[in-house]
Formats: C-alpha cells, structure tokens, sequence
C-alpha cells in the first residue's frame, strides 16, 4: 500500500510538474500574444494614422479642385468679356469706316462741286471780260 502511495504521489507530483509546465506554457503563450495584441494595436494605429492623412490628402486635393475651377469660372467669364469687346470693338471700326466711306464720298463730292465752280467762274470771266469797258 505504501508502494502504492507513493506511485500515486509520484504520478500526482508529475501530473503537478506538467500542469506547472502547461501553465508556464500557456503564460509563455499569454504574453506572446499580449506582445502580439500590441504590435497590432500599433498597426492599427499607424493604420488609422494614414487614413487621416489620406483623409486630409483627398480635403486638400479637393479644394484646390474648387479653386480651380473658381478660376476656370473666372478664365471663362473674362473671357466672354474680352469676346464682348472685340465684338464691340469690331463694330465700332466698322462703324469708323462707314463714317470715313461717306466723308470720302462727301470729299469726292467737294472737289467735283468746286471743279464745276471753277469751270463756272472762268466761264463767268470770260462772259464779263466781254462787258469790259475800254
């Protein structure tokens, strides 16, 4: 019975010293995975680090998308305005040349009057030079 006792504390001090070995074991495997569970936590941090950065990336790239196209807007518009001038501009010129035709006509007209005045008045000279009193 003794014998018996004894292989029964035996077997009990072994099956003790594995448990003990098993527990090191899976604390052993606790911290591992806690080490783990951190390095993860990190991860996901630095994750959600460039998710804000890209985040702020894509709001940055947003609004110089708005002011360009503000300043397309505005590109247009002076544009249209410049487009507005030159139309004016144009027709203004033609407007001056239009003027300038009928003066030249006017002109033309001057010099043929004057012309027929000339050939009127030595016409005249010769008529009076008939009545000249000698």
């Amino acid at each position: 019975a003794t014998l018996n006792i004894a292989a029964i504390i035996n077997e009990v001090q072994a099956e003790v010293e594995r448990a003990v070995a098993e527990v090191d074991k899976v604390e052993k495997q606790v911290r591992e995975q806690g080490v783990s569970l951190g390095e993860s936590v990190d991860s996901f941090q630095e994750i959600e680090q460039g998710a804000v950065e890209i985040d702020n990336a894509i709001q940055d790239i947003s609004a110089t998308f708005e002011e360009l196209l503000a300043s397309a807007d505005e590109m247009t518009q002076a544009i249209e305005n410049i487009s507005a001038a030159t139309e004016e501009s144009a027709a203004s010129a033609e407007e001056v040349t239009a003027v300038s035709q009928n003066q030249l006509v006017a002109v033309q007209n001057i010099v043929t009057v004057s012309q027929e005045l000339d050939k009127l008045a030595v016409e005249l000279k010769k008529v009076t030079d008939t009545f000249k009193l000698k």
